[in-house]
Order: structure tokens, then C-alpha cells, then sequence
């Protein structure tokens, strides 16, 4: 796992966060071509070498989700939100958006329960995926509970003030 850590922080990281920023940040109307053009192409060699590997596995260590898919992802999760094409590497892409479209995120959004260090106020998503995107999430979020974790029945329990409270939805 950590050479999976290491790897997406040396080949991946520096090269597509400007591509992402040229992309994002800056006048998307006149970004440095040449620039961004030189940041995608350094992308390309560990992007096929990541989609090779990833051709008939489907996560990167064993047979289940690790640190090492999660790391990967969370480097990579600027590629869909930049509007980055990578359609060329479809193993990685595929397994890209598996790892962004884990049950975390409308967790984070919608079962904060007032309590600040697990709250995701806001997620962009890009316009390609965004009508998919909020399919999963609503979904998801359908199935979220909150009540006492002490009948195993709630992840979680305690919640910081009465107006969380009131905002909850009834149990199902």
C-alpha cells in the first residue's frame, strides 16, 4: 500500500494539480495552452502504466478497497472536478469514479449531525458527471439514520445541540 502512496505523490500529484489549476483557477477562456498541454503530458506515462495494472483488477492491492485505492483517488479526485479527459485510460477512469462515488461522501454531507469535523458543506462535481453524481448521492442519502448508536441500528449517536435534532428527518 504505501508504494501506491508514494507513487500517485511523486508521478501524479505536482503534474495534474496544475493541469488542474490551469484548468480551474485561472480565465478558463485563456489558459497557458502550452503549459497545460506540458502538465498533461507528463501525466500520460504513469496514467497508461495505472490503467495497464488496473486492466483486470479491480482495486489496486488484494481483492477488497484499501488505503491504497483511497490515496490514489484523493490525489486523482481534481481529474472529474477540472474536467480533465481521460477517456484514453478507461480502467483508471472507471476505477476513479468507483472510488469517488463511495457511500463517504453523502455521509459527510448529510449526517454531520452538527458536528463540524465530520461536515462536507459543499461538493463540486463536474457538469459531465453531475446529474449521475446526484442520482448516487440522493440516493444514498435516503438510506442514512440518526438515533441512539446504542440499539445498533445508527452509526452515529450524539449530536452537539437541539436544532440538529429538529432538522432530522424520522427514523424509517
Amino acid at each position: 500500500m504505501t508504494q501506491w502512496s508514494f507513487w500517485v505523490m511523486t508521478e501524479i500529484e505536482k503534474p495534474q494539480l496544475l493541469a488542474a489549476a490551469l484548468r480551474v483557477l485561472f480565465d478558463p477562456h485563456e489558459p497557458d495552452g502550452e503549459e497545460l498541454e506540458l502538465a498533461l503530458a507528463k501525466l500520460a506515462r504513469p496514467w497508461t502504466a495505472l490503467d495497464g495494472y488496473l486492466q483486470d483488477r479491480e482495486f489496486l492491492v488484494g481483492e477488497r478497497f484499501t488505503a491504497a485505492d483511497l490515496n490514489v483517488a484523493a490525489v486523482m479526485h481534481m481529474v472529474p472536478v477540472a474536467g480533465i479527459d481521460i477517456s484514453r485510460w478507461p480502467f483508471m477512469a472507471r476505477r476513479l469514479e468507483a472510488c469517488l462515488a463511495r457511500p463517504a461522501a453523502a455521509f459527510g454531507a448529510f449526517f454531520n449531525q452538527g458536528q463540524i469535523c465530520m461536515s462536507t458543506e459543499r461538493i463540486i462535481v463536474v457538469d459531465a458527471v453531475a446529474d449521475a453524481f446526484a442520482e448516487k448521492f440522493s440516493a444514498k442519502a435516503a438510506t442514512l439514520t440518526a438515533g441512539n448508536p446504542a440499539e445498533g441500528k445508527n452509526p452515529l449517536g450524539a449530536v452537539i445541540g437541539l436544532e440538529t435534532v429538529e432538522k432530522a428527518p424520522e427514523p424509517c
